[in-house]
């Protein structure tokens, strides 16, 4: 892809993330019946982890094919378990179409 390409999926995978983050902490707010998330919002490994499944689904919408992993778990900092932890809260506050639902579930069984 082109340097424009790049930028423009590197900004929907920035975009995702924030989406995600969002939702994810709207939903906590509304189980917990709190708005304060201080462990969340200080991990780095969960906002890795978030970010990553973000990249991961920009890849294979625009692919169609193996996206970014396993390549994404060599992100420095980004741990196996914590991407793994992530993918379905991710999965399931993001909807996304069934393909990429089976594309993260190949991620999840591999991980494991």
């Amino acid at each position: 892809p082109s340097f424009a390409e790049t930028d423009h999926r590197q900004d929907k995978a920035l975009r995702l993330y924030y989406k995600a983050l969002t939702a994810l902490l709207l939903g906590e707010e509304a189980r917990l019946g709190t708005a304060s998330l201080p462990a969340l919002l200080k991990s780095d490994g969960f906002h890795r982890a978030l970010l990553a499944c973000a990249a991961e689904a920009v890849a294979f919408a625009y692919s169609m094919g193996p996206a970014l992993f396993p390549a994404v778990l060599a992100t420095p900092g980004l741990r196996a378990y914590e991407f793994l932890k992530v993918i379905d809260h991710f999965v399931k506050t993001e909807d996304p179409p069934t393909s990429m639902k089976r594309h993260f579930q190949r991620v999840e069984t591999a991980l494991l």
